[in-house]
């Protein structure tokens, strides 16, 4: 059973680093998408990638991060023996690759069908942490503001079409148990 969590989500919403943020009052959002993402014809053929996000998503939002190291999940997931070489099988590189390209491709779908889901499930190359992305819209409850020019990939940092991705569900548990601390009146450099 999944525990309900507040989570912090913090978003880049200018050029000067502010910070925008929402809590959430469970893990229901997330478990949302999940099922949405499940349902789509991006992950209608695979069983396997189905199963290995669900667990994946499962885990970090139960507290479970211990268990999404490679072996772990081939020993759980995918049936393999404990002593099982991941040098020599490649199972859950190879299933979470296809997880990162099924994902881009559901939400590339979306967008050229003109739809922006509030949030975005995410897994970053060479993790198996999923990341939970908040859209900069999804944040305010104030009305929406003129619409800006996007600046040149130099200035943002990066070319991907969205927002960078949430901290992972390893950073915020860290951020809940206070072992980090910031300092929240001085951006980012």
């Amino acid at each position: 059973m999944l525990r309900k969590a507040v989570r912090v989500v913090e978003q880049s919403a200018s050029t000067d680093h502010s910070a925008a943020q929402a809590v959430p009052n469970s893990n229901t959002e997330v478990l949302e998408e999940l099922r949405r993402v499940l349902d789509s014809p991006e992950f209608a053929g695979s069983e396997r990638g189905r199963t290995l996000l669900t667990y994946l998503i499962e885990n970090a939002l139960g507290g479970g991060l211990d268990r999404l190291k490679e072996r772990t999940i081939g020993v759980e997931i995918f049936g393999r023996d404990a002593a099982y070489d991941t040098g020599q099988d490649a199972i859950v590189r190879v299933s979470a690759n296809s997880i990162r390209k099924r994902l881009a491709t559901y939400y590339s779908r979306l967008e050229a069908a003109g739809t922006h889901p509030d949030l975005r499930i995410y897994l970053p190359p060479g993790a198996y942490t999923p990341e939970f992305q908040i859209e900069p819209e999804a944040l305010s409850t104030d009305p929406p503001s003129p619409v800006t020019p996007a600046k040149p990939p130099a200035e943002t940092g990066g070319t991907r079409p969205w927002p960078q991705p949430l901290p992972s569900a390893a950073s915020y548990s860290a951020y809940r148990t206070g072992a980090c601390a910031t300092n929240r009146s001085h951006p980012p450099p």
